[in-house]
């Protein structure tokens, strides 16, 4: 799987992702972004009517290797609402995260190769 939990990805659509949940995740296979939020679709910058994207949660995950811990890439005219990352282990990362137009990103016990994420 190149990607995790990818959310939205067409920017043709518009619409809401709120109040996303996603515990529990143990995974030594994951080589890109395993927590991606991101509105170009398929390499492409696609459309104007981005989905409202606020309320996404994750907790207790851990992930051996991975490109880029957490890629958080909304836009300047729809930045993304709250983003909480807690008790996430990366052990190995060939990136560091990237973070772009976000409004309230939270890091609670975040680690990548057993140093805290900042």
């Amino acid at each position: 799987m190149a990607g995790g939990s990818a959310f939205p990805r067409a920017t043709s659509r518009g619409g809401y992702v709120r109040d996303v949940h996603i515990r529990n995740v143990d995974s030594p296979a994951w080589v890109q972004y395993p927590f991606d939020v991101t509105y170009q679709y398929s390499g492409g910058t696609g459309g104007d009517l981005f989905a409202e994207v606020d309320g996404l949660f994750a907790r207790g995950w851990r992930v051996d290797p991975c490109g880029i811990p957490y890629r958080i890439r909304a836009a300047v005219a729809a930045p993304a609402g709250q983003v909480e990352l807690t008790n996430l282990a990366f052990a190995r990362a060939d990136n560091p995260p990237l973070v772009q137009n976000t409004r309230d990103l939270v890091l609670r016990r975040v680690t990548i190769a057993g140093e805290p994420a900042t």
